[in-house]
């Protein structure tokens, strides 16, 4: 999943600027004169990184693509003061005007000028909701799929949404609507119109904030309807810093459910662990590089250990120990498929042979007969040995488990999964 997002990020370089926000201002002197030429220093307080600009001749300056952040903004020019606005905020997706009005005076002493971020955002139509990370990490948030879900603290806490993290609405739009970014990566499931982000996520110690954007959107959000839930991740700063994690579940803790006390049974067996840690700072190599001020790390690891053996409870699809060897007689065994119409004849080909269903065919003898292709069926529906690679049996032997239950479909209680995820900033 890493490495999707990896070739994702590289795909959608110029999307992934809409997870930043802006700096912008006008620089003047006294009279109220515009003042061209003037150095815009802006600092990232955690991290130090530095970003310059220069006011056009306009006396406009403006920094694009800004990680959220606290900055601190310094305008110098010989024959004035330098001007500063410390403590900065810049949110996802937030334009920050800065002004500076310059006093004669020399370079080395220094104005301090009030910088407060507006009531009303003027800068666009859009309608945004901005949770910090305080906010977004103290609401209970649902496990599902290896990791806390994202969503669910949007459809559960923001006003206007209504639904599930799997199928939800924003503003009565449609299921599935919405886009979903990740540090400005699209990772929607496209196939469900981008509203859904079960098959990738991020762990939830990992983000810094987010921000539901709903209105008139800019155009650089050109693939949703509705609005866009926008997250944005952490980045190492100048200092290490770290979190770590753990959450437990199981029937002890569990009411027991209204069928089980009707007919007197028991509470099902169930555990379900939650767990992570977070990490970031500087790069350092010891008397090679040092990353301070310039390229910073940080990484996460979510982790899910599930067990629910309910009747209702979550199953996946595990391949059978005999599927493994190539041998799948059983597909036309009704009572193990669950299918009665499994090992029955369902017609014939252009040879007259039968036709059965769960009969699995070899590739390697498609032909034309006539103007029909036709394959031959493997004897007692079993792949000889000599057709089956040994990486795939390694993979299989080591990487997918067995089931736990000797039926076709949901043979395997779901044992939960993994979410790693490395930013480098440099």
């Amino acid at each position: 999943m890493l490495l999707g997002a990896l070739i994702a990020a590289c795909s959608l370089v110029a999307v992934a600027q809409s997870a930043r926000g802006v700096i912008t201002g006008i620089v003047k002197d006294p009279s109220g004169a515009i003042v061209p030429g003037v150095d815009i220093t802006i600092t990232d307080k955690a991290s130090g990184v530095t970003t310059h600009s220069v006011t056009t001749d306009a006396g406009v300056y403006r920094a694009p693509y800004m990680p959220p952040a606290t900055y601190k903004i310094t305008a110098a020019l010989t024959g004035f003061k330098t001007a500063l606005a410390d403590n900065v905020d810049v949110l996802l997706g937030q334009t920050v005007t800065i002004d500076f009005t310059l006093e004669v005076g020399q370079v080395s002493e220094q104005v301090t000028v009030s910088a407060q971020a507006p009531l009303l955002e003027t800068s666009s139509s859009e309608i945004g909701i901005n949770s910090t990370e305080k906010e977004v990490h103290t609401w209970p948030i649902l496990v599902g799929d290896g990791t806390r879900q994202l969503q669910d603290f949007i459809f559960r806490s923001m006003p206007g949404t209504n639904g599930s993290t799997f199928e939800g609405t924003i503003n009565g739009g449609q299921a599935y609507s919405h886009e979903i970014l990740i540090d400005g990566i699209t990772i929607g499931r496209y196939d469900l119109n981008g509203g859904s982000n079960n098959e990738f996520t991020a762990t939830m110690d990992a983000v810094s904030e987010f921000k539901l954007q709903t209105g008139s959107l800019s155009a650089q959000y050109g693939n949703t309807q509705t609005a866009l839930v926008n997250f944005g991740l952490k980045s190492g700063s100048n200092d290490y810093h770290g979190t770590a994690f753990w959450f437990h579940r199981d029937k002890n803790l569990n009411a027991n459910s209204w069928g089980n006390n009707t007919f007197g049974n028991p509470k099902s067996p169930f555990l379900d662990n939650n767990g992570g840690a977070t990490f970031g700072g500087p790069i350092r190599i010891p008397h090679v590089y040092n990353g301070k001020d310039k390229t910073h790390f940080f990484v996460s690891y979510e982790i899910e250990r599930f067990k629910d053996q309910s009747i209702s409870g979550t199953r996946n699809n595990m391949p059978i120990s005999a599927f493994r060897k190539g041998d799948f007689s059983r597909l036309l065994d009704p009572a193990f498929t669950g299918n009665s119409a499994s090992g029955t004849v369902v017609g014939q080909d252009v040879l007259g042979r039968n036709v059965i269903f769960g009969q699995i065919y070899d590739s390697s003898t498609s032909r034309l007969v006539g103007s029909t292709w036709v394959r031959d069926p493997y004897p007692g529906n079993i792949i000889p040995s000599s057709k089956i690679s040994a990486e795939t049996l390694r993979v299989l032997k080591h990487d997918i488990p067995l089931p736990q239950f000797d039926t076709f479909l949901r043979n395997a209680l779901r044992a939960g999964a993994g979410q790693p995820i490395l930013n480098i900033d440099n």
